[in-house]
């Protein structure tokens, strides 16, 4: 089972509690964090075309991992098909010597 299937869950089931149906598609954001900016840039070439909006900084906090990326895709908010992309994109980073953080949408009702 996915690190990250428990966190697609909750997130799928709060925004079903405030009146959204998951059948819509829209604009999902990830975060990720890494210890250099070689990781980071490792790292988003691994991305490819699948993610749009890429953006990289610096977190403004002292941290082990201060190389931040956030990216966006257009999909669905249910939790298969948030699964398969959060394994993938916790492959991706754990590869590079990061962590993926997860991932945030809008309520759409």
């Amino acid at each position: 089972m996915s690190d990250h299937k428990p966190r697609n869950t909750r997130v799928a089931e709060l925004l079903q509690e405030k009146g959204d149906s998951l059948e819509v598609p829209r604009e999902v954001q990830h975060w990720a964090y890494f210890p250099t900016a070689e990781s980071r840039a490792k790292f988003v070439s691994l991305l490819g075309i699948r993610f749009e909006s890429i953006e990289s900084y610096e977190c403004p906090a002292p941290s082990s991992n201060m190389q931040a990326v956030t990216f966006v895709h257009v999909g669905l908010p249910d939790e298969e098909s948030m699964t398969q992309i959060t394994d993938m994109l916790n492959r991706f980073a754990l590869d590079c010597g990061g962590e993926y953080d997860g991932w945030e949408t809008q309520v759409l009702t």
